[in-house]
């Protein structure tokens, strides 16, 4: 019991244990399975793009706005698709 204790109390070691979170725990997951339920023509009017892998055998994956979050706000706004994008703070 002492070891488990001691390994809870230690910091996550993310370069090995984020391979045990869900996609969707961290914002790019989440938003890529927000994106990925949409239809193609919600999609095009976004100017989102859902990414699965940059090539064969990559753990990539997104959705990517290509116009700018201007661009896809107001498009969402106008065609009623219910997303609101910001810009990400670092």
């Amino acid at each position: 019991m002492p070891e488990i204790g001691k390994w809870f109390g230690e910091q996550p070691d993310w370069a090995f244990e984020d391979d045990y979170l869900p996609e969707s725990g961290t914002a790019q997951g989440a938003a890529m399975e927000y994106f990925s339920g949409m239809a193609r023509d919600e999609l095009r009017t976004l100017g989102v793009k859902v990414i699965e892998g940059e090539f064969h055998g990559s753990t990539y994956c997104a959705a990517e706005i290509g116009d700018g979050i201007d661009e896809a706000y107001h498009a969402a706004e106008a065609a009623g698709i219910p997303a609101r994008f910001v810009a990400a703070s670092d």
